[in-house]
């Protein structure tokens, strides 16, 4: 009976400080800016939100409930459009660089 109760007082411990260096881990995160965050599928509310579970909450499972629900309640157009909205300005100053590049390298070959 000894033996049984210091074996379940072992496990809870080990336990413990596995849900700890779990949050160890997952709290660096935070440091982490937007944009990072949003390509590995996470987001900075999230990962608030998972510090304030209980200790015992694993964070595969919660991570990808959370994700799950952050892609249904989401709608796809609205996806498409805020990707075409990041890569439109980036194409124009590509453009606007190349234009530029092109236009100084005219007056140098005039005399």
């Amino acid at each position: 009976m000894f033996k049984e109760r210091l074996a379940h007082a072992a496990d809870r411990a080990f336990r413990l400080i596995a849900a700890m260096l779990m949050r160890r881990a997952v709290a660096p995160l935070m440091r982490i800016d937007e944009d990072s965050l949003r390509e590995s599928g996470l987001s900075r509310a999230a990962v608030a939100d998972f510090l304030a579970m209980p200790l015992g909450t694993d964070p595969g499972k919660f991570f990808t409930q959370r994700h799950e629900q952050d892609s249904r309640s989401v709608p796809e157009q609205r996806l498409d459009s805020q990707r075409d909205a990041r890569d439109g300005p980036k194409r124009r100053r590509r453009r606007r660089q190349f234009q530029s590049k092109s236009k100084l390298n005219l007056a140098k070959e005039i005399p």
